[in-house]
């Protein structure tokens, strides 16, 4: 026996309307990612610029560092990559990647710069970016 056609709109607007929040949450999960910036003896940098580029959108974003060297972006995206560095009295630390795939909530990064070793520039060689230091003494 067919159920009545009041019953059955009712239960297709149940169904959607629970389907349609699953997917809203799906869609706008966020994600958190916090460190420290420390220099080679792990002491804090205080002021030191943290950015973090969107892979996908190419959008950066930028916080400095408080006095304990610690940063933090909140509201990521969980579907996409990221790339995030430190750069402290113009020497930029290694770049580090935060993966879509890595599903924790809240992704805990420290980045080291080595102020030893200063940024001077770029050059071109065969293809290839290199980057030029310079020891500081």
């Amino acid at each position: 026996m067919t159920q009545p056609l009041p019953r059955r709109i009712f239960f297709c607007a149940i169904t959607g309307c629970a389907l349609f929040r699953k997917a809203a949450a799906f869609q706008f999960q966020r994600r958190r990612v916090e460190g420290e910036v420390t220099d080679r003896e792990g002491i804090p940098l205080e002021g030191a610029v943290v950015q973090i580029e969107n892979a996908l959108s190419l959008k950066i974003r930028s916080y400095i560092t408080n006095q304990q060297g610690s940063y933090h972006f909140a509201g990521l995206n969980s579907y996409a990559n990221y790339r995030l560095s430190a750069a402290y009295d113009g020497v930029r630390s290694s770049v580090k990647t935060v993966s879509q795939f890595d599903e924790r909530p809240v992704v805990v990064i420290n980045l080291e710069v080595s102020l030893g070793q200063r940024s001077v520039g770029w050059t071109m060689r065969g293809g290839q970016q290199d980057q030029l230091k310079e020891e500081d003494a």
